[in-house]
């Protein structure tokens, strides 16, 4: 879980080529946030 708009390093194991990434809002609900990887580098999916 990472706080969301966060810098943070972080190292994951994954196959394929999407990452996803937790994290709970300030109500308490659980959001997962979906990213394209090519090797080292990922970005945002759109919704």
């Amino acid at each position: 879980m990472l706080a969301p708009f966060s810098s943070q390093d972080f190292h994951a194991k994954w196959q394929g080529d999407t990452l996803r990434v937790g994290y709970i809002d300030d109500f308490g609900g659980l959001h997962i946030n979906q990213y394209h990887c090519v090797g080292t580098l990922c970005s945002l999916k759109d919704k």
